[in-house]
């Protein structure tokens, strides 16, 4: 059997009963002072980990409901096929695109060609500027087009209806991210349609001779669009940007008054 603490230090030292008691009782208090620094030390580490941990469940749980916020919900994104269409040209020959409403801050937009089937899908800041010159561009496959308006800059929410509307008819032509949606969402370039010989004549001209030369291109390319107009029924007098015409190019200008018919003979006539 292991001897008493006591008796051993009597032994040793002649230690009396009451000083080997003494000494016992200080042994006793160091041991319990370190057992408690060991106790406290372990909870410090303890708290410590178990802060560290909260700290990271309550950066994930920020991390989902950010997520959560940006994620639209499917009951705010209506069903492609349940908004009211409305037809590009009226029976007056005019372009019947309502204005953008003030409080609209941006816009999600489909267009449906002749055939019925989707063409293009498209996000803007002013809907009615956006619907006209993509008339402008491609008239032969505007025949209708349908309208949901955000009431609030809501990107992903915007982005959340284009994809479901893709999800729901497919990604249509226009926005094939190539070259056919290049057509629908790129000024009408004139230099394409020219000839080779009228290309080589504008690479070899003076600068005043080819800004004639581009010119004519573009009045031609312009006229060849008003016909496309005439074909779809439209007779409004849709006017291109001078800027971009100077450059070769087509588009209309945002800034150009809406309902006006085409002058016949040279005569402006009133706005509808």
């Amino acid at each position: 059997p292991q001897p008493c603490v006591q008796c051993d230090l009597q032994r040793k030292g002649g230690v009396t009963d009451k000083k080997a008691s003494w000494v016992l009782a200080a042994v006793a208090t160091a041991v319990a002072c370190s057992h408690r620094r060991g106790v406290r030390a372990t909870a410090v580490a303890d708290s410590a980990m178990t802060k560290e941990a909260w700290k990271k469940k309550e950066e994930e749980y920020q991390r989902r409901r950010q997520a959560l916020a940006r994620t639209p919900a499917s009951a705010e994104i209506p069903a492609l096929c349940s908004l009211d269409r409305t037809t590009f040209v009226g029976e007056d020959g005019l372009l019947q695109i309502p204005a953008a409403k003030p409080e609209v801050p941006a816009s999600l937009f489909a267009i449906f060609g002749y055939d019925e089937a989707l063409k293009y899908v498209g996000i803007s800041r002013n809907s009615q500027a956006s619907l006209r010159s993509h008339f402008a561009k491609v008239p032969q496959q505007c025949k209708d087009f349908a309208v949901f308006d955000v009431r609030k800059p809501d990107r992903a929410l915007l982005e959340g209806a284009r994809q479901a509307w893709f999800q729901e008819c497919g990604v249509p032509p226009g926005n094939d991210a190539g070259a056919e949606q290049s057509i629908w969402e790129t000024p009408l370039a004139v230099k394409p349609k020219m000839a080779p010989s009228e290309l080589a004549d504008l690479e070899s001209a003076t600068v005043e001779a080819a800004a004639a030369l581009l010119r004519e291109a573009t009045l031609r390319v312009e006229a060849t669009q008003i016909e496309l107009f005439k074909e779809v029924g439209c007779y409004e007098q849709l006017i291109f940007d001078a800027k971009l015409k100077a450059k070769g190019l087509l588009d209309l200008d945002a800034t150009a008054p809406t309902g006006l018919r085409r002058p016949e003979g040279g005569k402006q006539s009133e706005a509808a």
